[in-house]
């Protein structure tokens, strides 16, 4: 018996990987806010959706005269003698890709003019395999044009998705993390009072922790400190400081909460509490992993632009003189 993988695209990857990296991003920013809550579920669904991409269509077994197409809730079985034709496709112009992952596919003809689409990794080794058993099947995998129709696919899925994660990286999470004291939001009041207080927790162990609360005789927010900073309760929990003026400061995005969770900044008549620190260890190493994604999908686009340059750059010059409508549907229809 023989077992071959199936081919998942790197693009599928790229996009998994980006949508965990936005979801810690959400979950390091609101892990001390009511909001955490909502993206543990959001986590587990994220989780659940890669490994079903990646396991639900496993493999494809090669068993004497039996064709196994393996996934996780059902097996599809094909003589192999049955098999008229195996044709390279690609995802464009295929409705149903059944047990594809890739745009690169493999049309296989059988039956009563039955069709079914598979992915398997080593496309050559593959039919090599089912010729040894039905030499008789007619091939054609080695097809100029679906090169051409994968390479294009390729270059403008990248590009596309290299320029919108460099426009969230320069216009949402860079300032984020490299947020001045000056970009926060900033609200005043008077202290009503300060008082010991619990909280149930959020995550997937929720307990129940102390904190302090403090309430203000006017102002938008209140004000809950957790044990992340205790080593200001006692501070705030001074009788003295009720009726005196309180401000705060947070980001932005947190400046829509009414409970705001630590603020990043809190003053007490005049007197700094919490103080703003920025440019953090942990926000530099934020950065480093945003940077990071952008610059590998700007390395596969200048990979992939290469070849274009040596395969495509002449006969789409040649197309576009003749009408610039012409080469637009050749990259987009085509």
């Amino acid at each position: 018996m023989q077992v071959f993988k199936n081919k998942i695209d790197k693009e599928i990857y790229y996009f998994i990987a980006f949508v965990y990296i936005v979801l810690f991003s959400g979950w390091y920013f609101t892990r001390n806010s009511q909001h955490e809550s909502l993206f543990i579920p959001i986590l587990i669904l994220t989780s659940t959706v890669f490994f079903v991409t990646k396991f639900l269509f496993k493999k494809y077994e090669l068993d004497n005269n039996l064709l196994n197409i393996k996934s996780l809730f059902k097996s599809t079985l094909i003589n192999i003698q049955d098999i008229k034709s195996i044709k390279r496709k690609t995802l464009i112009g295929v409705r149903n890709r059944n047990s594809a992952t890739s745009k690169d596919l493999l049309e296989i003809n059988y039956g009563f003019s039955e069709i079914i689409y598979i992915s398997p990794v080593n496309q050559r080794a593959f039919v090599d395999a089912i010729l040894l058993v039905n030499p008789n099947v007619e091939v054609q995998i080695d097809n100029v044009e679906v090169e051409i129709k994968l390479l294009r696919s390729r270059m403008i899925f990248l590009s596309l998705f290299s320029i919108f994660i460099i426009y969230i990286l320069f216009t949402l999470i860079i300032p984020m993390f490299l947020a001045a004291e000056s970009d926060l939001k900033t609200d005043k009041g008077d202290v009503a009072y300060a008082f010991w207080n619990t909280y149930v927790t959020t995550g997937k162990h929720p307990t129940v922790d102390s904190c302090v609360d403090i309430r203000f005789v006017n102002g938008l927010h209140q004000v809950r400190i957790t044990s992340n900073y205790h080593e200001h309760w006692a501070a705030l929990l001074d009788s003295n400081i009720n009726g005196t003026a309180i401000q705060i400061k947070v980001y932005p995005w947190r400046a829509l909460d009414y409970l705001v969770y630590n603020p990043e900044k809190l003053t007490i008549d005049n007197r700094v509490v919490i103080p703003f620190k920025a440019h953090s260890f942990q926000k530099g190493i934020f950065v480093l992993i945003f940077t990071a994604l952008p610059a590998l999908l700007i390395f596969s686009v200048f990979k992939a632009s290469k070849l274009y340059r040596k395969y495509l750059l002449s006969s789409d010059q040649q197309i576009r003189q003749e009408s610039i409508w012409k080469y637009i549907k050749r990259w987009l229809v085509d």
